[in-house]
């Protein structure tokens, strides 16, 4: 008869994430997640095959919070400020979840149908907000020049690079209205 199970899969993926939120991506370990849920370090190789299986879960569970980020503002009528709160609430998302930020964009080795799949729900509001404003077959052009331009503000912030004084704030909704014009009005 098979030992019953002492925790799931989502319990340990939960570990996982609290130790990257807290301590960072670099102290995520089998043993450390093993010790936080109270099971042998080899237990877990049972369920995951390895570091990178795991920081892969928690990379799928980030990109699923995010996507969450990404839908609460979903509610805006005018594609103008729909996008921009998008992408403010991407950055709010980088600064806020620091840790796991850096975490979901980390190599963790080849991704699977169930990465690439968590990575389209996480962009699925914005392309579909998207499909309205611009012409057909641009909206993945589109999208990835917001995200591109949000994730590289936030990488800045996150390196402290913007110390030349002024507002970073307003700096990236200058960049936002700025990018967001030029995507409606198709220039």
């Amino acid at each position: 008869m098979p030992a019953i199970a002492k925790t799931s899969d989502i319990s340990v993926v939960r570990a996982a994430q609290r130790i990257v939120e807290r301590r960072g991506v670099d102290e995520l370990s089998m043993q450390a997640v093993a010790s936080a849920v109270k099971v042998t370090a080899p237990a877990l190789y049972k369920r995951f095959a390895g570091r990178d299986d795991l920081l892969r879960a928690v990379q799928r569970r980030g990109f699923a919070e995010l996507a969450a980020a990404l839908r609460s503002v979903a509610g805006h009528k005018d594609p103008a400020a729909l996008l921009a709160a998008f992408a403010s609430a991407y950055r709010a998302f980088a600064k806020e979840r620091r840790s796991l930020y850096e975490a979901m964009f980390r190599d963790a080795g080849a991704l699977g149908e169930e990465d690439l799949a968590a990575r389209r729900a996480a962009a699925a509001p914005l392309l579909e907000a998207l499909a309205g404003v611009v012409p057909a077959g641009e909206a993945l052009k589109a999208a990835r020049t917001l995200t591109a331009f949000a994730h590289g503000f936030a990488e800045m912030e996150r390196a402290e690079a913007f110390r030349l004084g002024a507002s970073v704030d307003e700096a990236f909704f200058y960049g936002v209205t700025t990018l967001v014009h030029a995507i409606i009005e198709g220039k």
